[in-house]
């Protein structure tokens, strides 16, 4: 396949290149790449990672604005003594921000399908010595639409989900049919959207009215503060976004009303 980025950018690259594989690997290791904070224990850093001009962050990837929409809807929402059920841990970054949030009454429950970001997960755990308050069980919640390498996790249907005061949604194109089909009725839904994934999301917001939750704010991936229409305009061209941190959207629904879950 061409580069469609040109000689040029393959000529800069080659520097960066050449010091990955050669200098940088035999360099003592001094901790590891994070996402907004949270380590990765699958890429180690090294000693003058610090120093690398700012275009081969590609060495190191830290990616510090990462899920930096549903952390900020996080920390509007997350009361010390809420339970916290996490459908999609991805590599943490989510869950352990959530734990920063509460104190021992409280619990978070995290369900992951992928088997290498399930043992990031169990990782985090132990390096950050997160409490007994902390559940991660190997699950796909409703169904598979992305899942990051291979999974042997079982299916767990969405009524099965324990009861929770916030709902936490990263499932790549899942989040429709667990709303759908979930009988718990959390005070408040944080999910990332993905019509790309699956095409019934971009009717998510109908459905979350129809489940009794009003939509109270919409983000943009990275925390960036977006409106109704812009939001309406990806679901309605996902494919074609030209912002970035708005791919994909992160929305709040609150819940308003006693609707029967299901009816």
């Amino acid at each position: 396949m061409k580069n469609k980025r040109g000689i040029r950018h393959i000529i800069k690259r080659i520097p960066s290149t050449l010091y990955r594989r050669t200098i940088r690997k035999f360099l003592p290791t001094t901790g590891y790449a994070t996402r907004n904070g949270v380590p990765n224990p699958n890429i180690p850093t090294k000693i003058f990672d610090d120093y690398l001009p700012s275009d081969w962050w590609h060495l190191t990837e830290n990616k510090p604005n990462e899920d930096q929409g549903i952390i900020e809807l996080q920390r509007e929402t997350i009361n010390p003594r809420d339970d916290v059920v996490i459908v999609g841990g991805g590599y943490g970054v989510t869950m352990c921000y959530a734990y920063e949030l509460m104190d021992c009454d409280g619990s978070i429950t995290v369900y992951e399908g992928s088997n290498k970001r399930l043992e990031i997960l169990n990782w985090l755990k132990r390096y950050l010595d997160l409490q007994d308050n902390v559940d991660i069980h190997h699950a796909i919640v409703g169904e598979e639409f992305k899942i990051d390498g291979e999974s042997s996790a079982p299916y767990l249907p969405p009524k099965k989900l324990p009861p929770c005061d916030v709902l936490i949604l990263d499932c790549q194109g899942s989040e429709y049919p667990i709303i759908a089909n979930m009988d718990i009725r959390p005070e408040t839904v944080i999910m990332e959207v993905h019509p790309s994934w699956n095409k019934k999301s971009k009717m998510i917001t109908q459905l979350l009215r129809k489940k009794g939750y009003e939509i109270q704010k919409y983000k943009g991936t990275e925390g960036t503060d977006i409106n109704k229409n812009e939001f309406e305009s990806y679901l309605d061209n996902p494919g074609q976004s030209n912002d970035y941190w708005r791919s994909p959207p992160v929305i709040l629904g609150h819940r308003t009303k006693s609707n029967t879950v299901g009816e």
